[in-house]
């Protein structure tokens, strides 16, 4: 128990490098008030009806595996993230349109994190889109969006008493693809394809948590890939990736560090002196901050 215990203050301390802190400031909100308390507890308690109705009409015995591909990503990512290691259950082939390749799920209390995996989807895609894409689904689950997806999911597919749930969680489900986006792109190490995949994604199923447009999501990206800890992963990544036998050119379709915003001018030099300044990465509250401003959030 001290060890699970440990782990998840881990977890929690490690989301805070990349999380958008409006998003956490709102997930702390949902779970620490009493206000609340009826929406969590109604997740819950609804819980094992969910995981019924999805095991008669969507997913695979809990068995079926997906790809090694896949989970060598998941552990990987999950590695680089520190982030909860999850349930991975695999959609059957016959499921229909409705789910995206990755879809995070869970209670609010019992320590159950879900990733539910299209593996034919996944399979499809190139890696670095795949990497991006389960990145999003584990930056969900590190940051407690999991319960945020399980009320959505509960009102559309069990109606009845959850149907209000979405509603009431529409503060926090509106800002919490902040956080996995950023999750996804220090997952795949490439702004460009983390903003190609997010323009190419599927149509998100009608009970999905609202969020804004690929465009708005694109240019909040943008920001964060100037931050410290982006270019720090990213740097890690190009060494990684050079030590591997592949040469010590970044990844393909990756900018160097310098196009990224993070030159080398000389501070000594007069001339170069703002433009050194401002390739400096920047901090996670710069990034927050523009991102608070452009959503009009007060």
């Amino acid at each position: 128990m001290q060890r699970r215990e440990l782990s998840a203050q881990e977890q929690r301390v490690a989301r805070t490098a990349y999380a958008y802190g409006v998003d956490l400031r709102r997930a702390r909100w949902v779970e620490s008030t009493t206000l609340t308390e009826p929406l969590l507890s109604a997740v819950d308690r609804r819980w094992n009806a969910l995981v019924h109705a999805l095991e008669q009409t969507s997913l695979e015995p809990a068995a079926c595996s997906p790809p090694l591909a896949v989970l060598e990503a998941i552990t990987e990512i999950g590695r680089l993230l520190r982030a909860p290691t999850p349930a991975v259950r695999c959609l059957r082939a016959d499921a229909g349109a409705g789910w995206p390749a990755a879809t995070p799920l869970g209670p609010v209390r019992g320590g159950v994190h879900w990733l539910i995996v299209d593996p034919a989807a996944l399979m499809a895609m190139d890696p670095r889109t795949r990497a991006f894409v389960l990145g999003q689904g584990l930056g969900h689950l590190q940051c407690d969006h999991g319960p945020l997806f399980a009320a959505h999911l509960m009102a559309y597919v069990l109606g009845g008493g959850a149907t209000w749930l979405p509603w009431a969680l529409r503060p926090w489900s509106r800002v919490a693809a902040y956080s996995a986006d950023r999750a996804g792109l220090l997952a795949c190490g490439d702004l460009e394809i983390a903003q190609s995949a997010l323009r190419r994604g599927d149509r998100p199923p009608a009970w999905w948590p609202p969020s804004a447009s690929p465009a708005i999501r694109g240019q909040a990206l943008a920001d964060f890939a100037r931050s410290s800890v982006a270019v720090r992963v990213r740097t890690l990544q190009s060494a990684m990736h050079a030590e591997s036998g592949a040469g010590g050119s970044p990844p393909a379709g990756e900018s160097p560090p310098a196009r990224d915003g993070v030159g080398e001018a000389s501070p000594a030099d007069p001339a170069q002196s703002d433009t050194s300044r401002e390739a400096l990465p920047w901090s996670l509250a710069r990034c927050d901050a523009r991102l608070t401003r452009r959503l009009g959030i007060l």
